[in-house]
């Protein structure tokens, strides 16, 4: 294989690297799975359903005592929920269906899933940098100089074997 070769080879590894990488984090950066995420979205609707549907019982039997019934009260003063007003009158399907609507981000893997999937990845990634690194021994034994990433593993660079 000529140098040109490696190099080039060098270059597929190094983007297949980068591809996983950037996988990786994709699904790293939520915590919870989107089927979590929303289950989350859902109770909370919930419960401003229920404190809304009580808000509104007690401006009811003001109305039926005689006194004027205050449904649509905002107080200016303080942070107001609007969920409390619109999710009794819009319904709770309807408020997490807007919601989630437009939202594609996050994965539908469950923590225990979601670690099995990182192992995975950890593990193609340190056979990527294993293939990395017999490429640039190859250069070098050809009397060729190809740099080591900064960021290399040193568990492959020092051709270590770490036990899990």
């Amino acid at each position: 294989m000529t140098l040109k070769t490696h190099f080039e080879k060098l270059t597929a590894i190094r983007a297949q690297r980068v591809a996983k990488l950037a996988e990786r984090a994709t699904i790293e950066q939520f915590e919870l799975s989107r089927h979590e995420a929303v289950a989350k979205v859902r109770a909370t609707l919930v419960a401003h359903e229920e404190r809304g549907a009580r808000a509104a019982r007690h401006a009811w039997s003001n109305v039926l005592t005689g006194s004027h019934g205050q449904f649509f009260t905002v107080h200016v003063d303080r942070t107001v929920s609007l969920g409390d007003l619109l999710v009794p009158l819009l319904g709770v399907d309807a408020v997490l269906s807007a919601l989630t609507r437009h939202f594609d981000d996050g994965d539908d893997l469950a923590k225990p899933e979601r670690a099995a999937r990182l192992a995975a990845f950890d593990a193609e990634l340190l056979q990527l940098e294993r293939a990395e690194e017999a490429l640039i021994r190859e250069v070098e034994a050809a009397g060729g100089l190809a740099l080591r990433r900064a960021n290399a593993n040193p568990v492959v660079v020092l051709d270590v074997e770490v036990s899990a």
